[in-house]
């Protein structure tokens, strides 16, 4: 299964505005490009086989052999961002106790002000 016509360009774009958020320049942002051409159609060093009993997501880009390790570092960069929902559960657990089962007829306006308190 591939990709949807047009999500390629999208995922380039996407992952060069990361890439350039990083700190890099636009020359490695162009070798980063023509990995990510090799990776999409599955050539050397990134047609190695993924065994999903024994492999993880990190360690198949960490084995990874390139000249420059550019797409692997931005792989690695992005698997190593921790999913959460902690932020929201802790908004709603403040508004719970703020708001809660008293059914206070306050405005919203006020709600989230006291939210932001």
């Amino acid at each position: 299964m591939g990709l949807q016509k047009g999500k390629y360009s999208l995922i380039l774009n996407i992952a060069g505005e990361i890439w350039r958020c990083l700190g890099n320049n636009q020359k490695s942002c162009e070798i980063l490009f023509g990995q990510m051409r090799l990776y999409k159609l599955n050539m050397t060093p990134y047609n190695a086989t993924y065994n999903s009993s024994i492999d993880t997501p990190r360690i198949w880009w960490l084995a990874t052999d390139d000249k420059y390790d550019y797409l692997q570092q931005l792989a690695l960069q992005i698997l190593g961002i921790t999913p959460h929902s902690t932020g929201c559960e802790q908004i709603f657990s403040t508004l719970d106790w703020i708001y809660g089962k008293r059914q206070l007829r306050l405005s919203i306006t006020k709600v989230e002000a006291m939210a932001k308190i």
